[in-house]
């Protein structure tokens, strides 16, 4: 039998092969060729040309910063939108020996001012619409940082008064959530404050699209916007790129709107001090009396979320609180320390008392549990 060299098979395998490729795939046009997501890259970084600016060194994968970002010609792309941001700059490649020259903070439209200053006296920010910081300078080392949500180990103190220059009483203390987002109860003083509880070298007051900078009041404490409001506050510290966002719900007088999560009853106590309430025992004597308005011992409690649970209770020290008889479910509660329970269980003496909410979600035998307190506080 003759014997058929593999040099002159070969071509005839490649054929055999291309075409059962070709059958079994769909065929590719120059259309989806261009399309293609790796393609479009090679092209787009194509148009950049050599000229680019320089990406800080955490930027890139494994550097621990912000991923995803691609330098460019006198810009950087692929930023992620909806976020407020800081540009630090070198105006070298040798970013590890010598300082920074300053930072922006970035407009919405990813624009930048005309010089850089650490002193940040510019105070024009804005949560980035466009995925593109342009306006930059090639060859030169540039790092973005994004704000993070705020965080406090402690609850934050809040106070009221009815002049805006004077901090006033503390009325109590609100937990941020792991969002950066405080909620401070509405009160009958005409204006509110909030104590920070750290040094910042700027905070930003966010009116929509419009950014202010603003001074504290007094110490760490900054006058908060009217009720039934929310207003974002940017906070800088500039010897560690400390660039966060705390946002502030203020909500109407009388009214507070909590939001309840899970915990399991049998493993964790309740989540504590989901907000705090503070009052006057001499208001509830001058109620009583008929000497001032039954408002400043009233506070309607509201379960923002209470559409998912099969069953709401109210308990204050332990005894479990008539249901306001309008809303028999239970999602809201109307607390008055002048009605007669708060008289016959003490709910209205000297002292801290606390709320439990217990809530139930699931069947019967395999519910899941839900709870947290509220703290309140009636002082002399």
């Amino acid at each position: 039998m003759r014997k058929v060299s593999f040099k002159n098979l070969f071509p005839a395998v490649l054929c055999v092969m291309a075409i059962f490729i070709y059958a079994c795939m769909d065929p590719l046009t120059v259309e989806g060729f261009l399309k293609d997501s790796e393609v479009q890259s090679v092209i787009d970084n194509a148009k950049e040309g050599t000229d680019r600016i320089i990406l800080h060194p955490e930027h890139l994968p494994g550097g621990g910063g912000l991923q995803g970002l691609a330098d460019g010609n006198e810009r950087i792309r692929f930023v992620p939108t909806g976020r407020y941001y800081i540009l630090e700059h070198w105006a070298t490649d040798d970013y590890t020996t010598i300082p920074r020259t300053g930072f922006w903070y970035l407009k919405a439209d990813g624009t930048i001012g005309s010089t850089p200053n650490p002193t940040a006296v510019d105070a024009d920010i804005g949560k980035l619409t466009a995925n593109t910081v342009t306006g930059l300078n090639n060859d030169e080392t540039y790092k973005l940082t994004q704000a993070t949500p705020f965080t406090s180990a402690t609850p934050l103190e809040y106070h009221g008064s009815y002049d805006p220059d004077i901090t006033g009483a503390v009325l109590g203390d609100a937990t941020v959530n792991a969002n950066g987002v405080i909620t401070i109860p509405g009160s009958s003083f005409t204006q509110s404050f909030l104590n920070l509880g750290d040094n910042y070298d700027q905070i930003i007051r966010m009116d929509g699209t419009t950014s202010t900078l603003i001074s504290p009041v007094s110490g760490n404490i900054i006058r908060l916007d009217g009720t039934s409001t929310t207003t974002e506050y940017i906070l800088y510290k500039n010897d560690m790129v400390d660039f966060r966002v705390l946002t502030v719900v203020k909500q109407a007088a009388h009214q507070l709107t909590i939001n309840l999560t899970p915990v399991d009853l049998n493993d964790k106590a309740p989540i504590p001090n989901l907000a705090t309430l503070t009052y006057s025992q001499a208001d509830i004597y001058a109620v009583a009396a008929l000497m001032a308005s039954a408002e400043t011992t009233r506070q309607n409690i509201t379960i923002s979320n209470f559409a998912t649970f099969n069953s709401i209770v109210w308990r204050y020290n332990g005894v479990v609180l008539p249901l306001t008889p309008t809303i028999p479910n239970g999602n809201t509660f109307t607390l008055d320390l002048n009605a007669a329970y708060s008289y016959d269980n003490g709910l209205n003496a000297l002292g801290v008392h606390i709320i439990t909410i217990e809530a139930t979600i699931g069947p019967l035998g395999n519910e899941i549990y839900y709870s947290g307190t509220i703290e309140v506080t009636v002082n002399p």
